[in-house]
C-alpha cells in the first residue's frame, strides 16, 4: 500500500506540472527554490495534521517560531532526494521525502496514514469498547457516493489551487523591512520605503547580520560585508547592498575578521 501512496503522489505532482499549476518553485525543484516554498507554503497554509511531517523532515519545532527557524536553517541538500524522485533516480525514497512533496503540492490524501485509512468505517463503540476498523465493502450505491466524494474533492483542491494562486499573484514585489526583504503586493505604499520585484530566494536567503559578534572565521565563504560611512555592514548572502542599490557586498575576507576583533574558530 505505501507504494500505492507513492505513486498517486507522484502522479499528483505530474500533473500539476502538465496543469501548469505548480509555483515556479516546485517546476526547477532546485534544493534552495524547494526551501523558498517551504517558508512560503507554512507561512500559508500551517495546519496540524502537517505537523509530524514536518517534523520528520526538518527536525523539532521551535516554541515560538514553530517550524519556521528550522526550515530557514535546514541545509539544502535535504531537498535534493526529492528531486531524485520526482525525475525518477530514486524509485523507493524514504517516506519523510514523500510526505514533504505531498505537503508542497497540497496532496489531499495526506499524510499516509489519512491515505491508507480513507473510506474505512469506525463502528460506534460498544459496552466501552472500539471494534478495529474494517474497510467498507463496496457496493453500487455506496461506489457512486465515493465518486461523488471524489469529485468534491477535486472541485475543492481546484479551488485551493485557484485561490493560493490569486492571492500569490498579489505578493510580486517585496521591499527592504530594515535586515531582510519582505514580500508585498506591488500596489502597497510604504513610506520612503522603494518597492522592488519579488525575489523568493533573497527573501529566503538575504539577512543582515545584526550581532556581528558571531562572526568567526568560519564564516569565511558564508558571509559579505560593505562599509557604510566607514562602518561595515554583514550580510548572509552576496548581491547588491539593500540600500546603496549600485554597490557590490565584498566576501568576508581574515583580515576583516581580525581587523573588527570577532573571534577566531
Amino acid at each position: 500500500m505505501l507504494e500505492d501512496y507513492k505513486k498517486e503522489v507522484l502522479a499528483a505532482y505530474q500533473e500539476k506540472a502538465q496543469n501548469g499549476t505548480l509555483s515556479i518553485n516546485l517546476v526547477s525543484l532546485a534544493p534552495g527554490r524547494l526551501r523558498a516554498e517551504c517558508i512560503i507554503i507554512y507561512k500559508e497554509r500551517p495546519t496540524e495534521n502537517d505537523n509530524e511531517t514536518l517534523r520528520a523532515f526538518f527536525g523539532a519545532a521551535d516554541h515560538t517560531y514553530g517550524y519556521s527557524k528550522a526550515i530557514e536553517n535546514i541545509d539544502i541538500d535535504r531537498f535534493r532526494p526529492i528531486k531524485n524522485f520526482v525525475t525518477g533516480i530514486t524509485k523507493r525514497p524514504e517516506i519523510s521525502v514523500v510526505e514533504i512533496l505531498a505537503w508542497l503540492i497540497d496532496f489531499q490524501n495526506r499524510p499516509y496514514q489519512a491515505w491508507r485509512m480513507r473510506g474505512t468505517v469506525i463502528p460506534p463503540v460498544t459496552d466501552g469498547k472500539q471494534k478495529i476498523p474494517t474497510p467498507t465493502p463496496i457496493s453500487t450505491p455506496r461506489f457512486k457516493v465515493k465518486i461523488a466524494i471524489v469529485l468534491l474533492t477535486l472541485i475543492s483542491a481546484v479551488s485551493i489551487v485557484l485561490y493560493s494562486y490569486i492571492e500569490r499573484s498579489k505578493m510580486h514585489c517585496m521591499y527592504w523591512a530594515g535586515d531582510h526583504y519582505q514580500p508585498v503586493a506591488c500596489d502597497e505604499k510604504i513610506y520612503q520605503t522603494p518597492i522592488i520585484a519579488l525575489d523568493t530566494m533573497k527573501v529566503a536567503h538575504f539577512k543582515k547580520i545584526n550581532c556581528p559578534d558571531t562572526i568567526t572565521m568560519n564564516s569565511l565563504g558564508k558571509v559579505w560585508y560593505l562599509k557604510i560611512k566607514n562602518k561595515p555592514e554583514f550580510y548572509t548572502s552576496d548581491g547588491y547592498h539593500p540600500i546603496e542599490h549600485t554597490r557590490m557586498l565584498k566576501q568576508l575576507t581574515p583580515y576583516m575578521v581580525r581587523k573588527y576583533g570577532f573571534k577566531e574558530n
